[in-house]
């Protein structure tokens, strides 16, 4: 099979999927969740002088690393993660625990992790931090978190409800077309 035909029945394939599965809702573009590129008009790689013009001071901010320092919005419900402390340093994380923000296929704060796998069939349950459960997609940069408070932990079969998503650059897929380098 030649590689235009390959592409072009790869293409329809696609386009039948997102007809059918994807269920594309309508969102306001200051909360749409763009998985690996941003949070309405917060983008990964953005400085941090331009997400403070845009969001104001934060409610509190704290560097935990040399190379890594975030600022929390609370009453818009966004966390955002610096790769250092300068004004310049470039948003790496972009956290939402606002069930008005969602992603173009409905994905949102508030839904099981069954109605996420659906969305997101071909992400993976990352191991436990204490009190959290996370499924995330590193191919598109994106992951959801349920938290537990006090010693409780999540039996992995559980059906959780998802308090946090997490937005962050999309990992290098690594193919026989698009190798490693």
């Amino acid at each position: 099979m030649g590689k235009t035909k390959a592409l072009s029945l790869l293409a329809a394939g696609m386009l039948l999927f997102s007809a059918t599965d994807a269920h594309a809702v309508e969102v306001d573009p200051r909360y749409l969740i763009t998985p690996g590129k941003g949070v309405g008009a917060i983008k990964l790689s953005m400085p941090k002088s331009a997400v403070m013009k845009l969001l104001g001071n934060p409610n509190f901010s704290q560097k935990v690393a040399p190379d890594f320092s975030f600022a929390q919005w609370e009453r818009q419900g966004l966390f955002v993660g610096f790769d250092g402390d300068s004004s310049e340093n470039k948003v790496v994380l972009i956290s939402v625990s606002n069930h008005k923000f969602s992603t173009e296929n409905g994905a949102k704060v508030g839904l099981k992790v069954s109605q996420l796998k659906k969305h997101y069939p071909l992400g993976k349950r990352m191991p436990d931090g204490k009190n959290i459960t996370d499924w995330h997609d590193d191919r598109l940069g994106i992951g959801f978190i349920h938290r537990t408070h006090g010693n409780t932990l999540v039996n992995p079969s559980e059906d959780w409800v998802c308090d946090e998503i997490d937005v962050f650059a999309a990992a290098r897929v690594v193919t026989p077309e698009n190798p490693q380098k």
